[in-house]
């Protein structure tokens, strides 16, 4: 299967009539973007057989003497996903899929899903030409890839393809320790050996020290599943209440904060 304008300035014998004259054209399946401009000053200068047979010759040797590097093939990539809480996504998150190269945090291509009522969200890039490709839905922030939410098998695309439909949630553990507590380990946990608050925020270590255990400065639990008013750690990143202002309180996005809260609504499970 070819696609798009191919086989550059390939010359035909093929002939158009305009106004009783006579023309020798070159083909119109063809790679060089400046043939359609050049037909077109054809047709608008009426030029006669000689003229445009003459033309047509300058056109290909300017092309390269009728060479050129035939078009690649493109393929287009679909699917549809379920978000079963959906009920959080809100109006500001942006959500994507992304197609990657192997090993890139960012996408080449991309498309925004839109938010349904079901909660069903499908997806279609095309221009992918073939290769093997990651598949990604993310959460993106000013165009950049922020976290990962769904992560697709690595496929060879040499066709058409249609993913395989799956479901992911928008609100988890495994995203709050990604989007939020991977920031806090210098102070919580990191390769200095700190352990601010005897808090430890590291992946696998911070689920079993922030849910249900004691605060170190209150008489709250520093997460209590489905609720944010008795959960220390929302107090703290919203600095509410508290006798010091913690550096959460302004390094902490919005949207993040919400993240955590919509996390310890949903029960503060270790997903």
């Amino acid at each position: 299967m070819t696609t798009g304008w191919q086989n550059t300035c390939s010359l035909y014998n093929y002939n158009l009539l305009f106004k009783g004259y006579k023309t020798i054209i070159i083909s119109s399946n063809v790679s060089c973007e400046h043939w359609k401009k050049y037909l077109n000053f054809i047709k608008m200068k009426k030029i006669t057989k000689i003229g445009s047979l003459m033309a047509s010759l300058f056109f290909i040797l300017s092309c390269g003497g009728g060479g050129g590097e035939e078009v690649e093939e493109v393929f287009a990539v679909s699917g549809e996903v379920t978000i079963t809480d959906a009920e959080y996504w809100s109006a500001q998150e942006e959500i994507r899929f992304g197609v990657f190269k192997p090993g890139k945090m960012n996408p080449f291509s991309s498309v925004k899903l839109t938010k349904t009522s079901d909660g069903k969200a499908s997806f279609y890039v095309k221009d992918i030409v073939a290769g093997t490709y990651e598949f990604k839905i993310y959460v993106a922030k000013n165009g950049m890839n922020t976290v990962d939410l769904l992560v697709y098998n690595a496929e060879s695309i040499k066709a058409d393809k249609t993913l395989a439909k799956k479901s992911m949630t928008l609100v988890s553990y495994g995203r709050v320790q990604k989007q939020v507590f991977n920031g806090c380990v210098i102070c919580h946990g990191g390769s200095s050996g700190e352990i601010a608050s005897n808090l430890n925020l590291l992946a696998g270590k911070s689920y079993s020290d922030l849910v249900s255990i004691a605060a170190k400065n209150s008489d709250l639990l520093r997460v209590k599943p489905f609720s944010i008013k008795e959960s220390f750690m929302v107090k703290v990143l919203n600095n509410k209440g508290l006798s010091f202002e913690h550096s959460a309180s302004i390094s902490t996005t919005n949207e993040s904060k919400k993240l955590i809260e919509n996390w310890i609504l949903k029960g503060a499970f270790n997903d």
